[in-house]
């Protein structure tokens, strides 16, 4: 799963950078990455 969502983040990074997707997906990956983190923090 790590490894995976690593892979697809880093795609989805290039397409934003080259096809310069909406702020949506784009704050919608930040608000996956932070949910992320506050759960390995919490739990």
């Amino acid at each position: 799963m790590e490894v995976e969502t690593k892979v697809r983040g880093r795609k989805l990074i290039v397409s934003s950078k080259d096809v310069k997707l909406p702020h949506f997906f784009i704050s919608f990956y930040l608000l996956i990455i932070t949910s992320k983190l506050w759960l390995t923090i919490l739990f």
